[in-house]
């Protein structure tokens, strides 16, 4: 049996990221027993069949035809427009997002509200939650970019995100990928050895995210339909894989316990069109 030492630097790291594990659930504790509620599911409030323990152990769900062919043209439509009559509020990176296009396109508004997706948000960041704004991104092939700019994780332990494929996505335009279950403490504590990670490393770079795969966890990548959703749980490792051919859109809700504050979220990811009339689901 092989035993493998761990270097003092990761021994650190590791305890530092237990601390922080212990932290996080004493705080979700005492707000769970000030309030006297734990967030759980209310079948009632949902209209779609999900396993939602997937969610909890692998950190994502999928929903094929979630929307339609004609709605998710309509909303490709939508983003090009915003993107061409907004210049200042696009980002232009690897690809092109705006922030908030649930302000400019009605179809968009549809997906930021709807209600399936804030109850189970409370699931994951066992909070009450919020979205706080929908991003549409547009991602091109010819510069070997990829939506997110490689892997990384948002946040560590929960947070929450739904996004759909506007159009199909094969292997070759930019499907989404994601480590399953590396959000969860056990994994999270592995890999910091496995992948000479650091403490609180969100940008992980694809030699460590080999490292992390050679030691069990492998990537799923997600090839679907246009009008799939995948629901996941951003303190996963995840990127859009490099985009080598065509191009894929989509739209992703950010959703935040209603503790964060939304005019300091606009300011993290400003640009930001901001919406006026923003809920926080209390």
């Amino acid at each position: 049996m092989k035993i493998r030492i761990i270097k003092p630097k990761y021994l650190i790291n590791i305890l530092k990221t237990i601390i922080s594990y212990l932290i996080y659930k004493s705080s979700l504790r005492f707000r769970e027993s000030y309030i006297q509620k734990e967030y759980k599911i209310n079948n009632n409030n949902i209209n779609i069949k999900i396993d939602i323990n997937q969610l909890k152990e692998k950190g994502y769900i999928v929903i094929p035809k979630y929307f339609s062919e004609k709605a998710c043209e309509d909303i490709r439509i939508d983003i090009k427009d915003s993107i061409e009559k907004y210049p200042d509020y696009t980002h232009s990176g690897e690809d092109k997002r705006i922030f908030g296009i649930d302000c400019l396109s009605k179809s968009c508004k549809i997906f930021h509200d709807d209600s399936n997706f804030r109850e189970i948000s409370k699931f994951n960041n066992r909070e009450l939650s919020y979205c706080a704004f929908t991003l549409g991104g547009h991602l091109k092939s010819g510069n070997s970019g990829s939506s997110g700019g490689g892997w990384h994780r948002d946040a560590f332990f929960n947070q929450f995100k739904a996004m759909i494929y506007l159009s199909d996505v094969d292997l070759h335009n930019g499907p989404f990928e994601i480590l399953p279950g590396s959000h969860k403490i056990f994994n999270l504590i592995s890999s910091l050895s496995s992948g000479s990670l650091n403490y609180n490393q969100y940008r992980i770079q694809n030699r460590q995210v080999e490292k992390i795969e050679n030691n069990g966890l492998k990537r799923d990548t997600i090839i679907a339909k246009a009008g799939t959703v995948v629901l996941f749980n951003s303190a996963t490792i995840h990127r859009g894989r490099p985009i080598t051919t065509g191009e894929r859109f989509t739209l992703t809700n950010y959703y935040y316990p209603i503790s964060r504050d939304y005019d300091d979220l606009v300011e993290q990811f400003w640009p930001v069109i901001k919406n006026q009339n923003i809920s926080y689901n209390k």
